[in-house]
């Protein structure tokens, strides 16, 4: 048998600090039972608000930028496959000039002459049919990198907001388990840097028994064994 002096401690008593650098406003104070989740201390940031502001604002301009970049790549794109259509259009009416120069000419209803300059306008005619189909392929695939670039600005950008969004919510310091607000470390309204230690929660719920014992009895303890 061993006999020691003890005092019963927390088993949990973590001290919260600030996110952001501020002015604290406390909401519990010392002594106060709260909830687990219950606010204890909110930090205004007016610097942080402001920049959280600008950048949602940044956000709507891009997601806006985004749109109408969609909608003139429509635009774009029904231009080119308009001159597509007109190139076609022309294609056909010189195949069909040639093929009436070809019977033509087994009559000889017309010159040799005629029977060329025929078939030029029908090649020159293939030619601007094959060119308008190429343009508004590339048209197609310039708008489609464009549109991904400024599709991946948007999420950048959404990316940064919802990082704010986070930095905001957490100006509120909130009880991570029910227990009594120890002490504050520091007095309302003061302007705090970021990471300065607000205050101390405790536990009641889990304690524990800190004891100590001459170094004589050190021989007879071990982990589990009983104490009265």
């Amino acid at each position: 048998e061993a006999t020691g002096f003890g005092r019963v401690v927390a088993a949990r008593s973590p001290s919260l600090f600030a996110a952001s650098a501020g002015v604290v406003h406390f909401i519990a104070e010392a002594g106060t039972l709260v909830a687990a989740g219950a606010v204890l201390a909110e930090i205004e940031s007016p610097e942080l608000m402001s920049k959280l502001a600008q950048e949602q604002s940044s956000l709507l301009a891009s997601k806006s930028d985004a749109a109408r970049l969609g909608i003139t790549n429509q635009r774009a794109a029904l231009e080119k496959a308009r001159e597509l259509d007109t190139a076609r259009i022309a294609q056909i009416a010189a195949l069909r000039e040639w093929q009436r120069a070809e019977r033509a000419l087994t009559v000889h209803a017309i010159s040799q002459v005629d029977h060329l300059r025929a078939k030029d306008a029908l090649d020159a005619a293939e030619i601007l049919l094959q060119a308008a189909e190429r343009d508004l392929s590339l048209e197609r695939q310039a708008m489609r990198l464009e549109l991904e670039n400024r599709t991946a600005l948007v999420a950048r950008q959404a990316s940064a907001v919802a990082e704010l969004e986070r930095q905001v919510a957490a100006l509120k310091i909130t009880a991570p388990f029910a227990g009594v607000v120890a002490q504050l470390n520091v007095a309302d309204r003061t302007n705090v840097a970021a990471n300065t230690a607000l205050l101390s929660l405790v536990d009641l719920a889990q304690l524990e028994l800190e004891v100590s014992v001459p170094e004589i009895y050190s021989a007879d303890l071990s982990i589990g064994l009983n104490a009265e």
